[in-house]
């Protein structure tokens, strides 16, 4: 599978571009490409899962690079509802995807996790993770 470059990064070639991507298929001509919306995301701030209860003032882990892609790339819609809705089948898609994709196109989302990462450090500078 060929992968094409990533999305430009000024608005006017954004807009076009989404405008361009808004047609229907498995998967559109580029990838998600991150944004700083993307980053900005609040960890403790989401819908309820039905993942198991964690206790009050649980410190959610930063995200790594799979999963800033994987929630971008859900956030737009390239695999449609009417392919595939099961969040299962679709963490199988985008992982595919990740794979085939080289060290320079997974770089933006390496370097917004680390990003990520040094924020959530300074937010939370006694945080250890425990499984």
């Amino acid at each position: 599978m060929t992968l094409p470059s990533p999305l430009p990064l000024s608005n006017d070639d954004l807009d076009t571009h989404v405008q361009r991507e808004s047609s229907p298929g498995v998967l559109s001509s580029s990838l998600p490409y991150p944004d700083s919306s993307s980053l900005n995301a609040p960890l403790g701030q989401k819908k309820k899962s039905h993942a198991r209860k964690q206790p009050a003032g649980h410190i959610p882990r930063p995200r790594n690079a799979f999963i800033l892609f994987r929630c971008d790339f859900v956030r737009q819609k390239k695999v449609p509802d009417h392919v595939e809705a099961n969040h299962r089948n679709i963490s199988r898609i985008v992982g595919s995807v990740w794979k085939s994709m080289s060290a320079s196109q997974k770089a933006p989302w390496i370097a917004m996790a680390e990003i990520e990462k040094k924020n959530h450090a300074k937010a939370h500078p006694g945080y250890k993770y425990h499984p």
